[in-house]
């Protein structure tokens, strides 16, 4: 296959512990879907003084590039030495960086803090832009390398970018021949008007029935679909990140879509997968409306 056909994985680098993980983490999914692999720094121009002409923003020079970059480059080598690595320096933004260079790939990976505490709030800030508004699939690399069986995890609701995530779920637990859990979170109604509210008798049971309707109407074909898939579903009675950091926990990877129903929807400050990029224990892959369509040509 030629250069030009092959998928593409970009990796923002910043020399932080953090970007060093997504290095890593974005080497081997690269190499396990026979990707290039590109290293990707944005340099955040300087300010203009107040009265003077702002500077033209252009290009990084490529020699000399940042000594972390180059050192990025040189682990992946190492690691990976049939690998197609290139670099990426640029001047600009690095979240619309990232999102802009995400139109050409396959998955954008960002790691989830900086190189100090100015560096953590800016890149946290980074991770949650690219996360909500990547043109591909958006991985940002969190906490630790999980182990290598461990399941992939995907949360469902009835919303059709939940769907999305749900197939793109079971192409990676494929990929990767690991089981995967899916699981929807119900909680019960809200407390209402003044006064001590008490569920009414059975609620409970009512509502855990419709959420185990949803997961089975959710899952219907999909084993069928992908027989070699080993597949653990299951309900879970709690708020849904509280269910997502559960998952987590035990998970390689956590897939969730970017826009949903109830808890799940929408990538606005405080919902589930906004919050997911701040709390999960492992990776958190969000799937947005049209990624399908590269996972299908690339891992079937």
């Amino acid at each position: 296959m030629s250069t030009s056909l092959k998928p593409l994985v970009v990796v923002g680098v910043d020399g932080s512990p953090s970007s060093v993980l997504a290095v890593d983490w974005a080497a081997a999914e690269a190499g396990r879907r026979g990707a290039r692999l590109e290293l990707l720094y944005a340099e955040v121009p300087t300010p203009p003084v107040v009265g003077l002409e702002p500077a033209p923003v252009a290009p990084l020079a490529s020699d000399p590039v940042p000594h972390f970059l180059e050192e990025a480059r040189k682990r992946v080598v190492v690691a990976w030495p049939d690998l197609e690595v290139g670099l990426w320096p640029t001047v600009g933004g690095p979240a619309s960086s990232l999102i802009e260079r995400s139109r050409n790939a396959d998955v954008v990976v960002v790691g989830a803090h900086g190189r100090s505490m100015l560096g953590r709030l800016f890149l946290g800030s980074v991770s949650q832009h690219v996360a909500a508004h990547a043109r591909c699939l958006a991985v940002v690399v969190r906490g630790r390398l999980p182990e290598a069986a461990a399941p992939v995890a995907v949360g469902v609701d009835d919303s059709p970018t939940a769907r999305l995530a749900l197939e793109v779920a079971f192409d990676e637990a494929l990929a990767r021949r690991v089981p995967l859990v899916v699981f929807h979170a119900w909680q019960d109604l809200p407390a209402a008007g003044y006064g001590v509210w008490a569920p009414p008798p059975g609620l409970a049971e009512e509502l855990r029935a419709e959420a185990e309707i949803l997961l089975a109407d959710t899952l219907r074909g999909w084993p069928e679909k992908y027989p070699d898939v080993e597949l653990h579903a299951r309900v879970e009675h709690s708020h849904p990140m509280t269910a997502v950091v559960t998952e987590s926990e035990q998970a390689q990877l956590v897939v969730l879509g970017a826009h949903g129903r109830g808890h799940f929807a929408g990538m606005s400050v405080g919902s589930v997968p906004s919050a997911a990029v701040r709390e999960a224990a492992c990776p958190v892959m969000v799937v947005h409306p049209g990624d399908g369509g590269k996972v299908d040509a690339q891992q079937r």
